[in-house]
């Protein structure tokens, strides 16, 4: 649906609204708008509105291939509240930016980097599947597969060997392997006809902007620390 939206054009629409925002912050403080986008009563209207979508998600099973409610994230309306968060986020965090203020800054930028990689990396995003079988060639290879039963013969542990890239890995049930940043392989099914599993199964979940959010996160991190920290200090 947004496929149109992909590397590097949601990067250069990201980059382009930020400093817009950023330059109408800074330069024309004293303008209506300016100050509307970075008020604190439009942070609670945008906050309630979001908090009512995240309450809707939880009561109504959702789906990615659902509509309407039953797939709230994809709604217009709800990127529409999502976007407008956002703006109200980094106007706040352009119209207060300053040294003395370090730990605001962490916590809110890095709040608003978390949120943004999040709904830009959204067209970049892909989920597909690998089937690996015994003596198969190329970059992957099935090396072994070990199973654990319990008593009623459903299975309670798996790990496959994989030869990926040369090297081998071991890839197991919620641990998966990490090729590169964003772009893991889960270890989802396997052949059950026979004792020694002749194929398995990978998902590749690809996140090219997971390292974003994560720095993001490391920001919000930092500056709780600061706060903990130099509160604790003026305190004393």
């Amino acid at each position: 649906m947004y496929g149109f939206l992909k590397f590097p054009v949601n990067l250069a629409l990201l980059l382009c609204c930020c400093i817009l925002l950023w330059v109408l912050q800074r330069e024309k403080p004293g303008w209506g708008l300016s100050r509307f986008l970075a008020s604190g009563k439009l942070s609670t209207a945008l906050l309630g509105l979001f908090l009512a979508a995240c309450l809707l998600m939880g009561l109504i099973p959702q789906s990615a291939e659902g509509e309407g409610l039953h797939c709230i994230r994809r709604t217009p309306w709800f990127i529409g509240i999502y976007i407008m968060l956002l703006t109200n986020l980094w106007c706040v965090v352009a119209s207060r930016f300053g040294r003395k203020r370090l730990r605001f800054t962490l916590n809110h930028a890095g709040l608003f980097l978390a949120m943004a990689a999040g709904l830009a990396g959204v067209p970049d995003e892909s989920v597909s599947r690998i089937r690996l079988e015994r003596g198969a060639e190329g970059n992957m290879e099935l090396l072994d597969f070990v199973a654990e039963y319990h008593d009623n013969g459903t299975p309670r542990h798996y790990e496959a060997s994989v030869l990926i890239d040369g090297k081998v890995r071991k890839i197991s049930v919620n641990h998966p392997f990490r090729r590169f940043p964003g772009d893991d392989l889960y270890l989802v099914d396997y052949d059950r006809s026979q004792p020694q599993a002749a194929w398995c199964t990978l998902e590749r979940v690809r996140q090219p902007w997971k390292p974003v959010i994560w720095l993001g996160i490391v920001m919000m991190m930092l500056g709780s620390v600061l706060m903990f920290t130099q509160g604790a200090a003026k305190k004393k």
